[in-house]
């Protein structure tokens, strides 16, 4: 039969415990930062091409940047020690959300809207809300 835990012996489990609990949360701070990256990204890249002229060369800088971004996002994300079960699961309705406004945004903003920042700061703060809730809501986990 199994003695009952010395008061000591307890005390210190408890405190292992609790110590790997902060070094998960510690772990899994990353989970909300990329969201919230990716939604100051995605209102950058919308202000930049609604407020650019098309002409401007550096508008041809965008796409290799945003390459740039994601590999370095990607690699970032693979390194962190700690993952979340469903992450892919949860986050997907704010990357669909994202990039569907993304979408409609440029779609009527090109076109009807060039370079005029009354329609492309609010469109460009619609565009990055799914994100930036998906990060806040992955902080408050």
């Amino acid at each position: 039969m199994r003695r009952p835990p010395e008061p000591g012996e307890a005390a210190a489990a408890l405190d292992r415990v609790d110590r790997a609990g902060r070094a998960v949360r510690r772990g899994t701070r990353w989970i909300a930062t990329s969201p919230g990256l990716f939604a100051a990204a995605f209102a950058g890249v919308t202000l930049l091409l609604g407020l650019l002229p098309t002409s401007s060369s550096a508008r041809g800088l965008i796409s290799p940047a945003w390459v740039v971004l994601v590999t370095l996002s990607v690699m970032w994300a693979q390194r962190q020690p700690a993952k979340s079960r469903g992450l892919a699961r949860r986050t997907a309705p704010y990357w669909a959300g994202t990039i569907a406004l993304y979408g409609v945004v440029l779609f009527v903003g090109v076109r009807a809207y060039p370079q005029r920042s009354a329609f492309w700061l609010p469109a460009a703060a619609m565009v990055a809300a799914p994100m930036a809730y998906g990060a806040w809501r992955e902080a408050h986990r």
